[in-house]
């Protein structure tokens, strides 16, 4: 459970500051419109990408509905590891329907009942027998295989997370791309705009004469 945590804390990181790692955004040429002004007008600019980001809607909504799948699956694997004694094949049954929310009809609510009953049936069973004193062969039979049952939910349940992980590594790489791909259209735009043909990110650019982050920034909609 703690592994799952920390992990979870990782990704939110990773979801709100690096959503750009691209250091070089290319332009190209705007024909000859362009190269006849090549001489008054600068060919290289440079923009900072974090405070462009920092200022773009689209950046708060995207943690917010990460922070949310986040939460979600939180939520829903909380639920799961309480009904540790289910197989794996039970537990991926209980995450589908959890994972409906609001939306799960009352048939379905009806199977996650049934479900956290039959995983609370095992799991005081499987206390009953590891505290009884004199326990006959088929207690004992019966301890071994809860015992199993027991082991084989707690790997699952180790499955379960890691999958969750992954979903949530694949949803912040799509928001973070989403992200960038805007970015990238507006900083065309603008380099096209002012005849550039190669913008380069403040952080590798040591010096430029035109810098393009304000105007990519009100492009994007934004205002600082």
């Amino acid at each position: 459970m703690t592994v799952f945590s920390n992990r979870f804390c990782s990704t939110i990181y990773i979801c709100g500051v690096l959503l750009v790692t691209s250091a070089l955004t290319l332009v190209p040429t705007v024909g000859r419109a362009a190269a006849a002004s090549a001489e008054t007008a600068p060919v290289f600019a440079s923009v900072d990408m974090s405070k462009v980001i920092a200022n773009y809607s689209k950046r708060a909504s995207a943690d917010a509905a990460f922070q949310q799948a986040q939460q979600q699956f939180q939520d829903v694997f909380k639920t799961q590891t309480a009904n540790s004694m289910l197989d794996a094949a039970d537990q991926q049954k209980l995450g589908s329907l959890l994972l409906l929310g609001d939306s799960a009809t009352q048939d379905q609510k009806q199977q996650i009942a049934d479900l956290e009953t039959q995983a609370s049936t095992a799991s005081n069973s499987l206390a009953a027998l590891q505290q009884k004193q004199d326990a006959s062969d088929a207690d004992k039979i019966q301890l071994q295989q809860l015992t199993q049952q027991q082991q084989a939910g707690q790997q699952a349940l180790q499955d379960i997370a890691d999958s969750y992980r992954q979903q949530l590594d694949q949803k912040n790489q799509q928001l973070s791309a989403d992200i960038a791909a805007d970015i990238k259209v507006a900083v065309a735009a603008v380099a096209k705009q002012q005849g550039i043909s190669v913008v380069f990110d403040s952080t590798v650019a040591i010096y430029t004469s035109t810098d393009l982050t304000q105007a990519v920034i009100t492009k994007l909609g934004g205002t600082k």
